[in-house]
């Protein structure tokens, strides 16, 4: 039985990027953006066909097939685990840019109405603590409960949680809140280092995996070397 490799199988023979506009599909040479991290690809695309178009895309991980590479949206916002990036790049493929304009048909509008009310005021009310503190919320939970990876698993709780957790961030760091699309909870945090050595690096988050992954994991407890590490 022969095996196609995941290279090969449907792989483009020189970098390209997908336009869908309105159901319509274009094949767009991506060589010259090929190479440049997601941000800028993002704005490349944006700079070419316009600011309302949302991007999927890869950057020199995906391209060079790290197994891990994610593909990126909105500059910051990942479809993590499990190598999606890897498999893009295997395709020569740099991006996804699309825009719609045509509206959704419900069949029950005032039904539904009632209904996105009623579930707005639940996820309100049930997720507050994220909208005040995102994600990094998680990190007093783990802390508390001894299940805060530390030391490459080898610890459940940082003596430098203090100065990583979701107040640090709110104090220190945060600028403001924002929201994904339609998303009423608004969990993400734009944050920025003011001072120091990294100053004025600034990033969508870091969220809990981020601040564990690059803090407590490693026994580190500088938050604005994180920011750093999380923007690389």
């Amino acid at each position: 039985m022969m095996h196609l490799s995941l290279r090969e199988e449907g792989r483009s023979p020189k970098p390209t990027y997908i336009v869908i506009e309105d159901g319509e599909i274009k094949f767009q040479d991506a060589v010259h953006i090929w190479g440049k991290d997601t941000f800028e690809t993002e704005d490349v695309i944006k700079k070419n066909h316009g600011q309302e178009f949302h991007v999927l895309s890869i950057g020199p991980a995906g391209e060079n097939l790290v197994r891990y590479a994610c593909i990126s949206h909105d500059k910051g916002r990942e479809f993590g685990r499990c190598g999606g990036g890897a498999v893009m790049g295997s395709k020569k493929l740099e991006a996804v840019a699309i825009v719609g304009h045509g509206k959704m048909q419900v069949a029950q509008p005032d039904e539904f109405t009632e209904f996105v009310g009623e579930l707005n005021a639940k996820i309100k009310e049930r997720l507050k603590f994220l909208s005040e503190y995102g994600t990094p919320a998680m990190m007093a939970a783990t802390n508390t409960t001894g299940t805060l990876p530390t030391r490459y698993w080898t610890e459940g709780q940082f003596e430098g949680f203090e100065n990583i957790n979701a107040e640090a961030i709110k104090k220190k760091i945060m600028k403001k809140s924002k929201a994904c699309f339609a998303c009423m909870v608004a969990c993400r945090r734009v944050c920025k280092v003011e001072n120091g050595r990294y100053t004025s690096t600034q990033i969508d988050g870091p969220e809990y995996e981020t601040l564990y992954a690059f803090g407590s994991l490693c026994g580190n407890d500088n938050l604005e070397s994180i920011v750093k590490a999380n923007e690389l």
